[in-house]
């Protein structure tokens, strides 16, 4: 099989939200609520996920790129990682007959050495917090209303970091095993 003739796969644009930055780019699935980095690698290949460009042609793009000589297995790591992040709609079919190497067997297969080895391809991805975990401190009146282990208080803030909701009280962290039947605030 001639990989220099298989198209890149296209690129997911729903349910994403993207922004450039100089070195990076950083993706957040909204579907999945996760949070995606791609480095300057993979944000090429990933730019260039349009169905139409060439995996060879994404090779050549990323030798003037980095000064390299980058081969279309470089590609294709870049390619298994996206897939891998759910940042792509489809892959090439050439994909999932390639033996899938590690970043240390990369390296060493390429002989990269030193900083030339910061070309290869890296997404990394962190699963977003829930809005509950961003939650300030409640008032005890509202422990009814908020997920367990939510920081609250009596009417001073200074309680916060002493005290959580469970089963719609607010008790002290000590105090709080939410499987006991009645939890008594400790104030």
């Amino acid at each position: 099989m001639q990989h220099h003739a298989v198209l890149m796969p296209h690129a997911r644009q729903e349910g994403l939200r993207v922004q450039q930055l100089p070195d990076e780019v950083l993706v957040y699935d909204l579907e999945r609520h996760r949070a995606h980095c791609l480095n300057k690698t993979a944000a090429l290949v990933w730019r260039y996920c349009d169905g139409r460009t060439s995996v060879a042609d994404v090779a050549g793009i990323l030798q003037q790129e980095y000064h390299l000589s980058a081969t279309e297995e470089l590609v294709w790591l870049a390619l298994d990682r996206l897939g891998r992040a759910h940042l792509l709609r489809d892959l090439p079919r050439a994909a999932a007959v390639l033996p899938r190497a590690s970043r240390r067997q990369f390296v060493r297969h390429l002989g990269l050495t030193g900083g030339a080895s910061l070309v290869l391809p890296i997404v990394s991805s962190i699963v977003a917090p829930e809005a509950v975990h961003a939650v300030s401190c409640v008032l005890a009146t509202q422990c009814r209303s908020v997920p367990h282990f939510t920081p609250c208080h009596h009417g001073n803030t200074k309680g916060c970091t002493q005290k959580r909701c469970c089963k719609g009280l607010c008790v002290s962290v000590n105090a709080v095993l939410c499987d006991k039947e009645d939890p008594r605030d400790d104030d």
